[in-house]
């Protein structure tokens, strides 16, 4: 069950990088600045490139995590449910 909500977690984290791939363009036809882009040369021109770099790699795996664990969470409930369901 654990590995299930992992690879929903990753799902849900390719949901949103395909939706933000698919909105790019409307994002560039409203001139409105695109958030990865400026994360990626805040990155490139900050002066502790590893630092950052670690920084941001924590903070992906901890919203995984987090999101994994909520995922997990339904899913035990889900089960838990369905041990009483008379139908």
């Amino acid at each position: 069950m654990f590995r299930k909500s992992m690879r929903d977690a990753w799902g849900l984290f390719g949901l949103g990088i395909g939706l933000e791939i698919v909105f790019l363009p409307l994002t560039l036809l409203f001139h409105r600045k695109i958030q990865a882009w400026e994360l990626l040369k805040d990155w490139w021109q900050g002066p502790d490139k590893l630092a950052t770099l670690a920084l941001i790699v924590t903070v992906v795996l901890g919203c995984w995590l987090v999101t994994t664990l909520v995922i997990y969470g339904f899913r035990w409930l889900n089960a838990k449910l369905r041990e009483h369901d008379v139908y």
